[in-house]
């Protein structure tokens, strides 16, 4: 009998082990699962979110390009405005509204 006790306790210690493991089998099944639908629920959001990333690249090439034309039209017109500074001093000096200019200068002191 005592041999039949203990084979019945290891054989209870058995079942219990492997009622052990199928619960964690249960459970990593549980999270595999869960694992699983987020991944496929991402992968979903793939498309869309490589269309942004291109809807952004035209954007800022777009925003770029603007800028560059931007910066050649204001160079641009910042050497048309030098140009016509200077012959607007260059044409000045040959007026007569320069000489009044001067002799109301000096007249004040200046």
């Amino acid at each position: 009998m005592n041999m039949n006790t203990s084979r019945r306790a290891q054989l209870g210690d058995v079942l219990n082990a492997q009622r052990i493991a199928l619960e964690a089998l249960e459970v990593a099944n549980g999270e595999n699962h869960r694992l699983t639908t987020e991944a496929l629920a991402r992968q979903e959001e793939v498309p869309r979110l490589k269309s942004e990333l291109e809807e952004c690249k035209m954007e800022k090439m777009e925003a770029e390009s603007l800028r560059d034309s931007t910066l050649a039209e204001n160079e641009y017109l910042n050497k048309r405005l030098q140009n016509a500074e200077a012959e607007f001093v260059a044409n000045f000096h040959h007026t007569d509204a320069y000489s009044s200019f001067s002799s109301y200068f000096t007249s004040v002191g200046h």
